[in-house]
């Protein structure tokens, strides 16, 4: 495999600014892709121009096991398959290079993957579910025990708000974009951020596990008080007779087809910012 550099220097020629590569947050060090089915990841970079991926083995990452090349689209976007990986608690590495920069996702593994989507009763986390200082306790006394705990990874996404009332200050009305508005990262069950973790997610992956013998990983996209077309595109909401009017044109605070729940809480949270002007 040739090394970062000189695969950088042979595909973006110097002094010249392109669009930076991209990926979805949830494409990151320690993610657990599926296995058994052909892999694909996607993001954004500079029109047409090549973007390469190659999977290593983390244990001897000069020798590929297995690659995909491909161009980016004149609208930017782009996406590679790579052929299926059978599941594993070995750990691999990944590169992603092109001409908008490079990045590199270590820590990899390849299992069962799940996203645990709802409302507050998927977002209730482990340091609030019941039998959690007994597992904690668990946790601390018997290490084998820690260590089939780090089976199970999950994508903890925080936001930077969700349904709760009182006005936003500014910087997070900045923050409610779909640039911005989620972040996360991959962490183990055996770690600090074991608490967040929705419970329900926990016991169904902690069962998963332990009945297929491979990692589980678990995309959380749970935000209390959210709707379900709070998770959906618009244009797919437009393009359906039946969802066409949530999306219609004017304010959605003023739109009878949304519930009035939702319309008073954002009423509550964006007061201050009608009453400075900020722009929204």
């Amino acid at each position: 495999m040739l090394l970062p550099a000189l695969v950088l220097s042979v595909l973006a020629p110097a002094q010249q600014n392109y669009q930076p590569l991209k990926v979805p947050g949830f494409f990151d060090d320690r993610m657990v892709l599926q296995a058994g089915e052909p892999i694909t990841i996607w993001g954004t970079g500079e029109p047409r121009t090549r973007v390469h991926l190659t999977i290593a083995a983390e244990a001897d990452w000069t020798e590929t096991l297995a690659a995909a090349h491909g161009n980016v689209g004149a609208n930017g976007r782009w996406s590679l398959q790579l052929p299926a990986q059978e599941a594993s608690y070995a750990s691999y590495r990944i590169e992603l290079v092109g001409v908008g920069g490079m990045q590199i996702w270590e820590e990899v593994q390849f299992g069962e993957v799940w996203f645990a989507a709802g409302q507050s009763n998927m977002e209730w986390p482990m340091s609030r579910a019941t039998g959690w200082n007994e597992l904690r306790q668990r946790m601390t006394e018997d290490h084998r025990y820690r260590g089939l705990l780090s089976r199970v990874r999950f994508y903890d996404a925080q936001y930077t708000a969700t349904g709760g009332g009182g006005a936003w200050s500014k910087q997070t009305v900045e923050g409610m974009q779909p640039h911005s508005f989620r972040r996360g990262k991959w962490s183990r069950a055996d770690e600090d951020d074991f608490h967040r973790m929705s419970a329900v997610a926990w016991y169904f992956a902690h069962f998963l596990q332990r009945k297929l013998d491979c990692p589980v990983g678990v995309i959380e996209v749970a935000a209390g008080g959210t709707p379900t077309e709070a998770w959906v595109d618009p244009a797919v909401l437009a393009a359906q007779a039946s969802t066409s009017a949530l999306v219609a044109e004017g304010s959605w605070l003023d739109n009878p087809a949304l519930s009035a729940w939702c319309r008073d809480r954002a009423r509550q949270n964006l007061a201050t910012a009608f009453a400075e002007g900020w722009q929204i």
